[in-house]
């Protein structure tokens, strides 16, 4: 059943833009982690002075783990810091 449900996510592409709210820091200095509606964590580049704010990112990159998805992105332009 899990598989099903990792097939029937919506895959990102690099250069996709996507809407989040920071929740807390991540492990690497500078980085700022959100959650998309399905679960799936994304790591922002620059975005720890954004923690608890609603950010536009662009996905640069995403890495398939056994616990699911991690996407990596960076801030666009016009968030305000």
């Amino acid at each position: 059943m899990r598989e099903i449900a990792l097939l029937m996510k919506a895959a990102l592409v690099p250069g996709e833009t996507v809407h989040l709210k920071l929740v807390r820091e991540g492990r690497d200095k500078g980085q700022g982690i959100g959650y998309l509606p399905d679960g799936t964590m994304v790591i922002v580049t620059n975005g720890q002075p954004l923690v608890g704010q609603q950010v536009e990112a662009q996905v640069q990159s995403t890495v398939q783990t056994g616990a699911g998805i991690l996407v990596f992105a960076e801030l666009k332009a016009g968030n305000d810091k």
